[in-house]
């Protein structure tokens, strides 16, 4: 079966795939499809699909799944590993950016939060099993500086009140079982950009 998410860690499989003409042989085979019947599609030369599948197969993101004899030639079918493919954040420092300020409130560190969000997203969907999570969303109207600073005050209380009542302890006992026990919470605030746009 398919993996719901192939995550792209490495920046040379990431540099096979960040080609238009690879994207689109790679829609093609979301569903197992050969060299000629993607080449008729696309209007490009069997010969030139196989040379693109070839590098994509090397690079893991796609795989054979069949192949039959067809007038005396193999005929080899193919399909992506995953219905979707993301690139892991930390491939844009490999290619030469620079995480900038650890500042809480500022826009680089949420950025971060975001990237580690994402990262930790794409581990979980390689599950086998479906994990436990909760998702919450709200809209907050702030009205002022001072409403800020008391919003920023009442998020940290809540927060420090959910880690001291359900952190793990130092003396916390390991269990044997296979339940998730560790959870991670990650809180972001920051202009509704939708909004932004429809003014």
């Amino acid at each position: 079966m398919m993996k719901e998410v192939h995550l792209i860690e490495k920046l040379p499989e990431a540099l096979e795939l960040l080609k238009p003409l690879r994207v689109n042989i790679l829609r093609e085979v979301a569903e197992p499809n050969t060299c000629t019947e993607i080449a008729e599609r696309l209007g490009l030369t069997p010969q030139k699909v196989n040379y693109h599948i070839k590098v994509m197969l090397k690079a893991g993101l796609v795989e054979q799944v069949r192949e039959r004899q067809v007038r005396g030639t193999l005929e080899k079918t193919y399909q992506a590993v995953a219905n979707s493919f993301w690139l892991a954040p930390g491939l844009v420092s490999q290619l030469g950016g620079k995480q900038r300020g650890r500042n809480k409130v500022s826009f680089d560190y949420l950025v971060q939060l975001a990237q580690g969000f994402q990262l930790q997203l794409a581990r979980l969907a390689a599950r086998e099993d479906d994990p436990p999570t909760v998702g919450l969303e709200a809209n907050i109207y702030l009205r002022s500086q001072q409403e800020r600073q008391e919003f920023l005050h009442d998020v940290n209380i809540a927060i420090r009140r959910l880690a001291e009542k359900y952190g793990k302890r130092d003396d916390e006992p390991e269990f044997a079982d296979q339940l998730d026990r560790d959870f991670k919470l990650v809180l972001g605030c920051y202009p509704d950009p939708d909004r932004e746009q429809n003014k």
